[in-house]
């Protein structure tokens, strides 16, 4: 996996199908969480909220993918989240090129994710 130093260096490696979808997933994740930390972590784009939240990666050079830090504890109502060997709490949302993105579904599930942070933070605090 490249090391990216900033988000902008990251878009510019992405095809012109992802930074569309790039771009949509974003935009949701800053306009539906304000208190929400965009910035590099681990070398690719990462949200922080109460915690890891979100990440933007290219798998393999293969995929491209939003990684749901907590994934393992969402509903994935619309079984969209993929396991990765390996990976115990992480569920991956795997953008395709032919396949556009469905904005109100990733909201939910932001939305969830959202929750799911409050939530394990809150059980840490009581602790």
């Amino acid at each position: 996996m490249k090391k990216y130093a900033d988000i902008e260096s990251f878009y510019h490696d992405l095809k012109p199908w992802q930074q569309k979808q790039f771009n949509i997933a974003r935009k949701l994740i800053l306009s539906s969480i304000p208190e929400v930390v965009e910035g590099i972590k681990y070398t690719v784009p990462f949200y922080t909220y109460k915690g890891l939240l979100f990440y933007f990666a290219l798998h393999k050079n293969k995929n491209f993918i939003l990684g749901f830090c907590n994934g393992v504890h969402m509903s994935d109502e619309y079984g969209l989240l993929k396991a990765n060997s390996g990976q115990t709490y992480i569920r991956h949302w795997i953008f395709e090129e032919h396949k556009p993105l469905k904005s109100e579904i990733l909201q939910q599930y932001i939305h969830e994710a959202v929750l799911v942070n409050d939530h394990l933070a809150l059980l840490k605090k009581k602790k």
